[in-house]
């Protein structure tokens, strides 16, 4: 399949309605990272309108907001190789661990996690595979208190830094990252800190 699927009903199909996507076209958003990703942000979008009983929108979200409409130039990224300090983030909600009456509006097997490291929140969305060969999708977003740089956001086997995938965050903060099965730590890289999730376990 070539042809990506309309948006409103990659949409549909993210929302869990009816007269989503037929099985091919399933599969093809499966394999293909810009139909992915759409479906990711209107998933990730949706959780958090859902969780968010805020009266206003956070001050990091009308900034960034803001540099997109007045076309800011997003910072460039760099590997930082040598750090000024290194930040275990601490993790303070996990919908694994709810009940069950609770964790409901889950739906379709994904997993939210935030973690708090420093003055930046991140949540995380984590998504089973389709079946037993395919990855898990880890999607994810930080939140500061200010407009933060491009990160670079490595996925890790526990207690190694070599990155088995790499990606950016964009100019809102998210990034999305897949991989198979495994016990994984997260280091989000900015310019002068690393920013370790750890005890990711994928399956």
């Amino acid at each position: 399949m070539t042809d990506h699927p309309e948006i409103t009903r990659l949409l549909t199909f993210a929302s869990g309605e009816e007269g989503g996507l037929t099985a091919a076209e399933a599969a093809h958003v499966t394999g293909c990272a810009p139909c992915a990703e759409t479906v990711a942000r209107y998933r990730l979008v949706a959780a958090t309108l859902r969780n968010d009983d805020a009266s206003a929108p956070s001050q990091a979200v009308l900034s960034r907001a803001k540099a997109l409409f007045t076309g800011e130039p997003r910072a460039q990224a760099r590997d930082v190789l040598a750090p000024l300090r290194r930040i275990i983030a601490e993790l303070v909600f996990d919908s694994g661990g709810m009940t069950p009456q609770l964790a409901g509006f889950r739906g379709g097997g994904d997993r939210h996690l935030t973690f708090v490291a420093d003055t930046v929140q991140i949540d995380l969305t984590l998504q089973p595979p389709v079946d037993r060969e395919g990855s898990w999708h880890i999607h994810g977003q930080l939140d500061a208190d200010d407009l933060l740089p491009v990160a670079i956001v490595d996925l890790v086997l526990t207690r190694d830094d070599l990155a088995v995938v790499r990606t950016e965050t964009d100019e809102v903060g998210m990034f999305t990252l897949a991989a198979p099965a495994g016990h994984y730590d997260i280091l989000v890289r900015l310019p002068e800190l690393v920013q370790i999730l750890p005890g990711l376990e994928l399956g």
